[in-house]
Formats: structure tokens, C-alpha cells, sequence
């Protein structure tokens, strides 16, 4: 357990300076907690997901369309189910693919989507 303790340490060192870049939000654990899955977004407003193994501290980005929320990883730590704004009170639930970064939409167009995966 101290071992594990260490790490989450050392990963959010890695964090720290990595959001003195943009802001970053939403992080998350993976369910096997190899991985910290987080959003940002700039100035610009692009968004991207982020996910930093902290085992080899390679960090992986993915572009979303448009602004994301409530970031959650499935129980397999394979995907993360996130919200995101399509236009004003309109939203879709996608999935992402940890590996591949592909975005799956299973529920499009959600009128007043409220997301909480932890409720």
C-alpha cells in the first residue's frame, strides 16, 4: 500500500506541472489505477482528454470536439465515459477508448443531460 501511496505522489508532482500549462479538470483514477484520465482546455477552446500513465509518465491527448465534463473511467480501465456540450442544452454521453482515442456516441442529442457517475 505505501508503494502505491509513492506513486499517486509522484503522479500528481506530474500533474502539477503540467497544469501550469492550461487549467486541468475532472481527474480521474482508472479503476486499476495505472492511469489519471483529466480535461483541459485553453484560451482558444479547444478541448482535449488526457490520459497520464504514471508508471512510464507518457501522457496521451485526445481532441474533443466541443467542451467535456464528468470524466469516468469504466470498471475494465479500458474507456471513459464522458459528457459533452454539443450546443446550448443539448449534449451527447461518448465513450473514449484509452488506447486508440476513438469517441463512440452511444446518446446523442440528450436534452438537459445531467451526468453524475458517481451518484
Amino acid at each position: 500500500m505505501r508503494q502505491l501511496q509513492g506513486l499517486k505522489c509522484i503522479a500528481i508532482k506530474i500533474i502539477d506541472k503540467i497544469s501550469t500549462e492550461n487549467p486541468l479538470y475532472s481527474p480521474s483514477w482508472s479503476p486499476d489505477e495505472t492511469m489519471i484520465a483529466y480535461y483541459t482546455d485553453n484560451i482558444k477552446g479547444e478541448t482535449k482528454i488526457s490520459i497520464l500513465n504514471y508508471q512510464s509518465r507518457k501522457i496521451e491527448k485526445f481532441s474533443i470536439d466541443n467542451p467535456c465534463y464528468n470524466l469516468c473511467w469504466c470498471p475494465d480501465s479500458k474507456n471513459i465515459v464522458f459528457l459533452e456540450f454539443v450546443d446550448y442544452g443539448k449534449a451527447s454521453i461518448n465513450i473514449l477508448d484509452a488506447k486508440t482515442g476513438i469517441v463512440t456516441k452511444p446518446l446523442k442529442d440528450v436534452n438537459n443531460a445531467i451526468w453524475f457517475p458517481f451518484a
